[in-house]
């Protein structure tokens, strides 16, 4: 049994049945392609686009396909659905970050607009509640700004160059334009035509590699015209209008255009005419802000001059005054005009705006501080200690608050007064998965799990590490070291995932201080890369870790590659216990552990990381894996002052200290080699809901290594079997006496009780990215169920193109029960059996949840038809069998036990033992691997008879 043992993968067809071949390009769809680029040459050639054609109609022959599809495949789901099997339900996504958008005002303030990747919600500003939510249908939004003739009215700009028209008072979705062209940003004003009025559109767009300011405008038709105004190489990334258009301010990376109406007198739309200035500046551009002074007149329109706010990467705010072209007959101007230059930002601007009077200039950034510039006196008031970095800051119609949105997800409301918060909403923050140093340090890492773990006591609850500042990629441009660890620990009840997420930190921070180093380079905290909670929530351990700056061991005689090899040996891993406190309803550090697996008998040794981290089921007691190929069991005990129990403590458990009570080590038995030679190769551990099995799955030289040991009280772990599978990514896990194994194309599910594979179900085929990405399990011991999250790419190249696969199996069955296709990518998949339930947190810091319908039975006894099928009647012989075999054999060789049993008859074997004698054995309750001592005694029986 100590040989290797060779898995043979048997392809199940999947439940969602078979994968379609793409269909050939028709004549049609050729046709339709040529049209499109005859429009876009047209529109580069020419000032005036041609009219792009309302998309309702398109819309309307789409919707049309997709409810075939959607009967199409609901009549495959229920051929391949078993007879009787109820269905589930799936809820929808909650929580979600906030996207990299301004927050919006309604004109009587009573609401706040807030942009997250494909939907803007809607909150009273009295409440903080929810009131209603405009979903784009699964595609991402670029921008968003309220209709300037109808306040009630909602423009929402899609990544796919499409314009969405809501009323967002009843989240009604009224009309789409298609703008045929690849567009980044979106302003409204209100022009009058004739003796109409009508919004247009101001966009900054993209046409064959040609940068431009376009006016779009509804036809009498309804339809959209567009009119280009201004062209150039270099991409515009934002635009605002002010004065109902009489003036455009566009930003670029390191220039800024300014445009003024110079024929405010004609009432056509079509003869709209601008003069434009452009300059440069020294520093990338992170935000901006205009205004109208109408104490500066303009030589061309007697409605005053324009200013313009805009912060840099380097941390420097630049006030032009003044901003618009000169007076003469030239279209282009490139006029550097008067500007002031405000310092005292260590960092990038993270955000830009002017109070209503004109007199302040509002900033924050990464330092978590409001800054308001008195510009007449040049005189600063701050406002610090904000929760995080400050992103975004927005003005309401009447100046007399201001919307601030902070980088850990959440979003609030101060008055300009007494800077009182009066609104407050915290979204589900996502653990960070980028290294905090060199990205290219992440070849040379363990894959770990998502720092994130569910407590079912009392307020069920969701418990993950997370970074102060939520990364976003708009930050590559702003801030290009990008620090984000995950520093923090949040708190979401299930019940409220939208208002009462908690906060608290687990590592220092700095989040309100220099965070610099006398050379001027910044700190780094420490990042937490595993987190988990014992079975009653009373416990919390989490591992964190630290690495040296590259730059500190980078010199002319070390190589970059070196340098990274050295960043790991000086690597500083901490284990850390936390208790709950239920008076302060907080987590209190009881014991930190520094280098938990470092080697006790050579200290010269480097570092080993913690691979894994997991709670031993029934006890409060935790595991840990490291890279030195050893297994700690960690206890606590109580601590001892002079002699005496520490009983003055509030919290007894903070009285408590942990140490490491066994050290096991557990040898690769095929060699190990990772992509790089330093590589430290991916694994992942699992326990048996009694702690007497353990399971460890890592890399090897060719693919997975699956390793099954038993554990005895004094005695050294004996290895009982091992798997080895072709594919790198391997997750394992324990379900009563079946132990589970899945990589991206397949479950195994063992039968610990006889060795032998109970079965296996094919999850179909992965990419080869995918393939090196450990699946997402979660276990229901309580009703024998257990859920596989595998990731799934298409054809897209970009993150958000990636996609879950969902499988929830049961123990009782070979197939699947229930089965979801192209779902969010999945980041965590936890079970919370006391709502009966299974969520999903998706990388876009959603959370949903997969329970069964009102009908589902899930009595482990009784089959989902009502009447026992053949599996259960294998299965319940397989429980009533010996498990001689899990521990080897006492006295006979493993032939002899085999001929033996095939000689004796199953049922007079059960009549012969005498199971209820057996101390320890107790086969009424869910099944367990029972003691040592009851093993040995049945083994005995079984031979003896």
């Amino acid at each position: 049994m100590d040989s290797p043992a060779q898995l043979e993968v048997t392809e199940i067809p999947a439940v969602d049945g078979v994968n379609a071949a793409a269909a050939p390009t028709s004549r049609r769809s050729r046709a339709r392609k040529r049209k499109h680029r005859e429009i876009e040459d047209a529109a580069v050639n020419s000032d005036t686009v041609p009219e792009a054609k309302p998309a309702e109609e398109r819309e309307e022959n789409v919707g049309r396909r997709r409810k075939k599809s959607k009967r199409d495949n609901q009549d495959i789901q229920d051929k391949q659905d078993k007879p009787g099997q109820a269905s589930w339900k799936v809820s929808e996504p909650t929580g979600g970050l906030f996207a990299d958008l301004l927050p919006i005002f309604s004109a009587d303030e009573e609401y706040l607009l807030l942009g997250q990747t494909q939907s803007v919600k809607i909150y009273a500003t009295a409440t903080s509640m929810l009131a209603r939510t405009c979903k784009t249908g699964g595609i991402d939004i670029f921008s968003f700004c309220l209709s300037a003739r109808d306040p009630e009215k909602l423009y929402i700009l899609l990544k796919d160059g499409k314009v969405q028209y809501w009323d967002w008072t009843t989240a009604q979705k009224l009309k789409t334009w298609d703008l045929g062209a690849q567009v980044s940003d979106i302003a409204v004003s209100t022009l009058v035509d004739g003796s109409e009025a009508f919004d247009v559109l101001f966009t900054s767009e993209t046409r064959k590699g040609q940068s431009s300011i376009t006016a779009h405008y509804l036809t009498r038709r309804d339809d959209m015209a567009a009119k280009v105004l201004y062209q150039q190489s270099e991409p515009i990334r934002a635009i605002k209008t002010l004065g109902q258009a009489n003036y455009i301010v566009a930003v670029t990376w390191k220039s800024v255009i300014v445009g003024i109406r110079i024929n405010a007198e004609s009432k056509k739309i079509k003869q709209l005419q601008y003069v434009f200035n452009k300059f440069e500046v020294s520093e990338s551009i992170t935000c901006f802000a205009a205004r109208i002074n109408l104490a500066e007149t303009s030589k061309k329109t007697a409605k005053g001059g324009v200013d313009v706010a805009i912060g840099l990467e380097d941390g420097m705010i630049r006030v032009f005054y003044d901003a618009a072209a000169t007076d003469d007959k030239q279209k282009h101007h490139h006029i550097t005009p008067t500007n002031t230059k405000l310092h005292w930002h260590r960092h990038a601007v993270g955000s830009v705006g002017w109070a209503s009077d004109g007199n302040y200039v509002i900033s924050g950034g990464r330092e978590t501080v409001l800054v308001l510039w008195q510009l007449d006196t040049n005189t600063q008031t701050k406002i610090p200690h904000l929760t995080s970095a400050i992103e975004s800051i927005a003005i309401s119609p009447r100046g007399v608050s201001y919307s601030i949105r902070l980088a850990d997800n959440s979003v609030m409301i101060i008055g300009t007064q007494d800077f009182i918060p009066t609104f407050h909403v915290a979204g589900v923050g996502f653990p960070s998965t980028k290294h905090h140093g060199d990205q290219s340090l992440l070849q040379y890492l363990p894959q770990r799990r998502t720092p994130v773990t569910s407590i079912s006591t009392q307020l069920p609850k969701l418990v993950s590490a997370v970074p102060t500042d939520i990364y976003r990629e708009r930050h590559e441009q702003k801030q290009k070291s990008g620090f984000y660890t995950n520093t923090g620990l949040q708190s979401t009840p299930l019940s409220s995932i939208s208002t009462s997420v908690t906060k608290q930190a687990l590592v220092e921070n700095y989040s309100t201080t220099f965070r610099q180093r006398p050379d001027g380079k910044q700190l780094i905290a420490p990042n937490v890369v595993l987190l988990e909670a014992d079975h009653s929530g009373s416990w919390l351990a989490t591992v964190d870790e630290w690495y040296q700056p590259l730059d500190d061991l980078l010199s002319n005689s070390v190589s970059s590659t070196e340098a990274k090899i050295s960043q790991l040996a000086t690597v500083v891993t901490n284990l850390v216990f936390w208790a709950w406190n239920k008076e302060t309803s907080a987590w209190e550090r009881s014991t930190r552990i520094p280098n938990p697996h470092v080697d006790e008998n050579d200290a010269s040794l480097p570092n080993s990381l913690v691979l894994d981290l997991v709670a031993a089921p029934t006890s409060a007691s935790f595991w840990t894996l490291g890279s030195d190929s050893t297994i700690k069991h960690w206890l606590p005990r109580e601590k001892e002052t002079l002699g005496a129990r520490a009983t003055t403590t509030a919290n007894k458990d903070t009285a408590s200290i942990w140490r490491c009570t066994r050290s096991i080590h557990v040898p690769y038995t095929t060699p190990c080699k990772g992509k790089h030679s330093a590589a430290i190769s991916s694994a992942r551990l699992a326990i048996s809901k009694d702690g007497s099995v353990f399971a460890v799955s890592r890399m090897s030289s060719t693919g997975s290594e699956v390793t099954i040991f038993t554990l005895q009280a004094k005695e050294p772990p004996k290895r009982v079997f091992t798997y080895n599978l072709k594919h790198e990514g391997v997750s394992v896990a324990f379900l009563n006496q079946y132990l589970i194994i899945a990589d991206c194309e397949s479950v195994i599910v063992r039968d610990l009780t006889n060795s032998t594979k109970w079965y296996n179900a094919a999850l179909g085929a992965a990419s080869a990215a995918d393939l090196s990405t450990s699946p997402h399990i979660a276990m229901d011991h309580e009703h024998q169920l257990f859920a596989v999250s595998v990731p799934r790419k298409l054809k897209r190249t970009t993150t958000k193109s990636r996609k879950s696969r969902i499988r929830i199996f049961s123990t009782l069955s070979k197939a699947p029960i229930f089965s979801l296709d192209n779902q969010p990518h999945s980041a965590a998949l936890l079970s919370v059996p006391s709502l009966n339930k299974f969520y999903v947190l998706t990388t876009e810091a959603e959370i949903y949840s997969i329970s069964p319908g009102l009908n589902e039975n899930l009595n482990t006894n009784e089959s989902l038809t009502g009447s026992k099928s053949e599996d259960e009647v294998i299965l319940e012989d397989k429980r009533s069998n010996t498990l001689s075999n899990i521990f080897g054999t006492l006295g006979s060789t493993q032939a002899q036990i085999e001929d033996k049993d095939a000689s004796i008859d199953r049922n007079e074997l059960r009549k012969k033992i005498e199971w209820n004698d057996i101390p320890g054995l107790n086969l009424d309750q869910p099944f367990a691997l029972p003691k040592t001592s009851a093993i040995q005694q049945l083994s005995a029986l079984a031979i003896g008879a």
